[in-house]
């Protein structure tokens, strides 16, 4: 089961990522900035980390966000779309509070 102290570390460190990404080379975000929110990052990797997730499994969320940057927050995702994600850290067998279903 996915709680929600999960769900708001993957929906941060999400954020994140799609932040680090949309303004990696703005010249106009100060380079302590990237700092900041790439120690935050960090600190939310050790954070998955401590409840289960697998390295190869966080490598993979970064590429799907490099891939997919998303447009919208993590909390305006569908429940399929969100249990996509969680399905993708978790495994196939997790359970969503959200009520999609598989």
């Amino acid at each position: 089961m996915i709680t929600e102290t999960i769900k708001e570390t993957l929906e941060k460190y999400i954020r994140l990522c799609s932040w680090f990404l949309i303004k990696d080379g703005d010249k106009d975000v100060a380079s302590n900035q990237f700092e900041t929110v790439l120690k935050e990052i960090g600190n939310l990797e050790d954070k998955l980390i401590g409840e289960g997730v697998s390295g190869k499994t966080i490598e993979t969320i970064v590429e799907m966000t490099r891939k997919n940057t998303l447009e919208k927050p993590i909390s305006e995702l569908s429940d399929s779309q969100l249990l996509k994600v969680c399905k993708l850290i978790f495994g196939k067998e997790v359970e969503f509070e959200g009520g999609a279903t598989p």
